[in-house]
């Protein structure tokens, strides 16, 4: 029988030359508010887990931030890889030696993995994890036993006896014993600042899983060696500045798969204060404006960060940027990239001008990642929604509308073209369902051998049992997006007024209970619209963006999605083989789950 033998720890202390930091004060229109006489911090950073994912960036992320630290004035002390009683000694004798003098602000940072467990008497309870925890899914109370819990922590928070001492985990669990910061004011230094206080900031949330590659750290360094996070341009940066600039920078950045959560301890003797840093002094920049005026839809990229969502045919001031160069680009239904330059205190004009005017609705393309055939539709204004005597209330009132340049799949997804996705991405969960529903017997999809297959004599039929969810992935790994409602009802109608997308005779362009045979059919097989997209009526409902409104009052009139309201409900579009006449009608719509997997419901994909 082998004996595993395990080396104890890997440990080491990177400290500054100096056995004192120097004092930092903190001077607010002449009047000095805060002195600390020392700074000190101590960083831990578990990376070689025993039993869990191995996290090796988090080396890299104890590096920077010690690095950063110490250019801030703090002494650090940086350990890595613990266990559960190593941490506790490393705690117990940093706040010793550090803690006790009133005058000092300690910083305590983590990285490693975080997770939440939900109590057998209820409640959710917070675990930092150290190096050689057990997975929790196979031994909970091992797990427990050795892991440090958040009430752990609120035992270290409250021992510490200087004023102002801040916990940052850049992991993601349930903060149970601080309450979440809101943001109000600027938050400007005042006397209430240097009252005593003890803060946290987690890079996430409960069930949140954090990369490796932290954008956390990333943008906590930022947040400390620039401008950016100060939000009253003080040149001081409090911890409720940081909290504000990481949960908006974190979210927008990792594409809202996190969510930093930062606040105070619930005590009512250390919720009074505010953590403080001092910023370093930088050269005073000038800055000047760029007027962006946009015939392209899309998202908007300054410098290769995302900036703003915009329609076409709009404006947008980009206020309060650096002089010098930069780059625009647009990514949406035309990929457009300029270079700018920025004057001091001038108002640089640029033209972000579409290529459509060479081309006209119903030209075709092919689309570079999945080779579908592509329908330029262009843009316009219509009337959106109907009047006629067989039309339900949900389509009124009848609305102007103007949308911009969007070109849309010439067919709906089909079974082959889905697999395609599948293959590469698998068949995940979202929304508490798989993107298809492949266990289903109406499913025409099967997996053979861990590949995805489309069922004999089905590959060009459109896909079903696809979740909202599910079209809305595969749009997004094709590059693309799914349909506004808007959208959809402009390209079936397609300049037009006919009843149903194409025709004033349904036979002609449609599958529906009338003809279909109660199935569904291949795409492209009935007459096209005036666009050449085939089956916008019938064969199967099309999911779109837009979450579901009773009727139309208060609807978006630029075209964009409608993803206010209460309603889970999204909007799918045209009616299916399954429905009669009157559903297959261009202005009709339908609510249903998000999460729902009908056998009469696909998609197409929008660019």
């Amino acid at each position: 029988m082998k004996k595993l033998i395990t080396i104890s720890f890997l440990c080491f202390c990177i400290t500054t030359l100096f056995s004192q930091t120097k004092p930092v004060t903190i001077i607010v229109n002449g009047e000095k508010i805060i002195a600390y006489s020392e700074s000190h911090a101590l960083v831990i950073g578990i990376s070689n887990y025993t039993y869990l994912k191995k996290l090796p960036g988090v080396k890299k992320d104890i590096a920077a931030i010690s690095k950063t630290l110490r250019e801030n004035g703090f002494k650090v002390i940086t350990k890595t890889d613990l266990n559960k009683s190593q941490i506790d000694r490393a705690f117990t004798d940093f706040i010793t030696r550090y803690g006790q003098k009133p005058d000092n602000r300690l910083l305590v940072y983590f990285a490693g993995h975080g997770y939440t467990m939900t109590a057998a008497y209820g409640g959710d309870k917070g675990y930092f994890v150290p190096y050689d925890a057990p997975k929790p899914s196979v031994d909970a109370a091992g797990f427990r036993a050795k892991s440090i819990d958040m009430s752990r922590i609120e035992h270290y928070a409250t021992e510490i006896q200087s004023k102002h001492a801040l916990f940052v985990f850049d992991a993601c669990f349930a903060g149970t014993i601080f309450y979440k910061g809101k943001r109000g004011g600027e938050e400007i230094i005042n006397y209430n600042t240097k009252m005593p206080v003890r803060q946290f900031i987690t890079s996430g949330s409960a069930d949140e899983e954090v990369p490796d590659k932290s954008i956390f750290r990333e943008q906590f360094v930022t947040a400390l060696t620039s401008e950016y996070a100060d939000r009253n341009n003080d040149g001081y940066l409090t911890c409720t500045e940081l909290g504000e600039f990481l949960k908006e920078k974190v979210i927008a950045y990792g594409k809202g798969i996190q969510h930093p959560q930062y606040g105070k301890i619930r005590d009512k003797y250390l919720d009074k204060g505010d953590f403080v840093f001092v910023l370093p002094k930088k050269p005073q920049k000038k800055y000047g404006t760029i007027h962006l005026k946009t015939e392209i839809s899309g998202k908007l990229y300054f410098d290769n960060s995302f900036y703003a969502d915009i329609i076409s045919n709009s404006e947008i001031i980009i206020p309060r940027q650096i002089t010098g160069r930069h780059t625009l680009k647009i990514r949406g239904s035309e990929n457009w990239t300029a270079s700018v330059t920025v004057y001091k205190k001038q108002t640089t004009r640029i033209i972000a001008k579409s290529n459509s005017r060479n081309k006209t609705a119903g030209s075709t393309f092919l689309h570079n990642k999945t080779g579908l055939t592509m329908v330029w539709t262009g843009g316009g204004t219509f009337q959106m929604g109907s009047n006629s005597s067989d039309a339900y209330d949900n389509e009124k009132p009848v609305h102007t509308v103007s949308v911009g340049n969007f070109s849309l799949s010439q067919t709906e997804i089909t079974n082959s073209q889905y697999c395609k996705f599948l293959n590469e991405r698998g068949n995940q969960s979202e929304g508490g369902a798989t993107w298809l529903d492949i266990k289903s017997s109406y499913c025409q999809i099967e997996k053979r051998g861990g590949a995805y297959y489309p069922k004999s004599g089905k590959e060009n039929h459109p896909v079903i049992k696809v979740t909202w969810y599910g079209a809305k992935a595969y749009c997004k790994w094709a590059g693309g997006r799914l349909p506004t409602e808007a959208e959809w009802q402009f390209a079936a109608k397609a300049n037009s007024n006919y009843k149903y997308a194409g025709s004033n005779n349904i036979d002609e362009v449609a599958w529906y209970s009338g003809n279909s045979g109660s199935k569904s059919h291949k795409v492209a097989q009935k007459k096209a619209n005036a666009f050449g997209l085939y089956d916008m009526s019938g064969n199967v409902w099309e999911w779109t963006e837009d979450k579901w409104h009773s009727n139309y009052t208060g609807a978006p009139t630029d075209g964009s999605a409608w993803t206010s309201g209460s309603s889970s409900y999204r909007v799918h579009c045209g009616g299916s083989w399954r429905f009669n006449a009157r559903f297959s009608r261009s202005s009709v719509r339908y609510d249903g789950s998000p999460d729902g997997s009908g056998g009469r419901i696909g998609f197409r994909l929008c660019h």
